[in-house]
């Protein structure tokens, strides 16, 4: 999760950016210095496809003056904020937000099926390394879940998001 700190108003690409006619429908996240640039691609980016994440993006690039980051808080405040959020949920068992990259490949390959999609996406050097993370996690999943209650709030939060990012954002 480290990389996304390093984005900075350059790093955003929308695709309104190649069309100005159109709505943005997609962007694009550079990753400047990948942790993997030494074993593949020296710039890498993340392509996003999900309608309110490319939304916010676009409202956030035009709030940010050219050089500043996307993001202002560091990751040793997310995690402690992260770590917050799960205890006040009542998950039993914390994941750290290296963990989202996982639950995300994991939730997209659940969705989807496509490894050689989420092998370009994960920017994952080999399957191998891709197959390693979605096994461990789709056996894991439901580690810290593993109560009605606690599934019953995250799907609650989860519901909630897309109204407390409009309000954020004043959509």
């Amino acid at each position: 999760p480290g990389e996304i700190w390093a984005v900075d108003y350059e790093g955003i690409i929308l695709s309104v950016d190649f069309d100005p006619f159109r709505d943005a429908k997609t962007a694009v996240i550079v990753v400047a210095l990948p942790k993997t640039r030494r074993k593949g691609a020296r710039r890498q980016h993340v392509l996003v496809e999900e309608p309110m994440l490319v939304k916010a993006l676009e409202t956030e690039r035009r709030l940010m003056a050219p050089g500043t980051r996307l993001l202002s808080i560091t990751l040793a405040t997310f995690a402690r904020r992260f770590k917050m959020l799960q205890t006040a949920l009542g998950v039993r068992f914390p994941v750290t937000p290296a963990s989202l990259r996982a639950g995300g490949a994991t939730h997209e390959y659940l969705r989807s099926g496509d490894i050689n999609r989420l092998l370009l996406r994960g920017r994952w050097a080999s399957h191998r390394s891709l197959l390693h993370y979605v096994q461990e996690c789709t056996t894991a999943m439901r580690a810290g879940l593993e109560t009605p209650e606690v599934r019953s709030r995250v799907l609650e939060l989860a519901a909630l998001a897309p109204q407390a990012v409009a309000e954020a954002y004043g959509w």
